[in-house]
């Protein structure tokens, strides 16, 4: 609550507060900076509450979203222009397809079908649903992934408890429901894979064309790719709740809601 200037209507008391701005807030009490410092850490914890939820932030194709509470997504493309849609679980974006999983158990694949990635058919509860290039992966919630398209190593469709996934464009990564992580597909650097099949402790996975992120449960971050990738800057980060990353950066959502961005995008290009 703001100080200002405070009359009485009908037992509602009104405040045109000059500090915040409201030309004409409604409050029951009017206190100072001490009650302001007390409301204002309760406002950072529920934001806290809100980021940490279940990865909430996707980065795919030619936009940003985040799936707000409760289950409200809202899409940001990069004309600017924003969308919501209610009532959904997850989200999953591509160059060539989108993907939203409702609540309720429905899939509304759009977008290019050349390989047959659209129809996505399966009788089994899903957790989640991921666009890859030319494919679309489920994750049933009893672990076991399906694949609809293009699969980039068939061994992926006997993968079992599996908790999420993260593609690039020739490997995926499957986050196994005791915290570490698989990997396969085609042209990965034997590094990269060596790298992620150590990870323990892994909360959420992102990918990449070229490379491969953990998110730890203590908020740190692991990359693995090329030793000089300036998106390595990434595993400096700490209290991170959500993170992503695309041939240009990494992205990483901290439990306060900021975003942060490891990479260069002019020196990626210039390779």
């Amino acid at each position: 609550m703001c100080a200002g200037t405070v009359s009485n209507e009908e037992n509602i008391t009104t405040c045109d507060c000059k500090k915040c701005g409201f030309a004409y807030a409604f409050v029951k009490y009017v206190a100072g900076e001490k009650s302001r410092s007390l409301w204002n850490e309760k406002v950072r914890e529920a934001k806290g509450e809100l980021f940490s939820q279940k990865d909430n932030f996707i980065l795919g194709g030619d936009e940003v979203s985040v799936i707000q509470y409760p289950e409200v997504l809202v899409r940001f493309s990069a004309d600017g222009k924003s969308q919501e849609l209610n009532n959904v679980l997850c989200y999953s974006k591509s160059e060539r397809n989108n993907a939203v999983l409702y609540s309720n158990g429905k899939i509304d694949v759009s977008g290019d079908n050349s390989y047959g990635q659209c129809n996505v058919d399966t009788k089994l509860p899903l957790n989640g649903i991921v666009c890859a290039p030319n494919c679309v992966y489920t994750v049933g919630k009893n672990g076991q992934v399906e694949a609809f398209g293009v699969v980039a190593d068939p061994v992926i469709r006997s993968w079992e408890d599996i908790s999420s996934l993260a593609v690039g464009s020739f490997h995926v990564l499957g986050l196994t429901r005791n915290k570490t992580v698989r990997i396969a597909g085609e042209m990965i650097d034997p590094v990269i894979t060596k790298k992620t099949s150590e990870w323990k402790n892994v909360k959420a996975i992102a990918a990449a064309t070229d490379c491969s992120v953990a998110l730890f449960e203590d908020g740190s971050v692991a990359f693995a790719g090329r030793d000089n990738d300036p998106r390595r800057e990434a595993e400096k980060w700490k209290e991170i709740v959500s993170v992503k990353a695309d041939s240009s950066y990494v992205v990483g959502l901290t439990k306060d809601g900021t975003v942060k961005l490891a990479g260069k995008c002019r020196s990626i290009l210039d390779m």
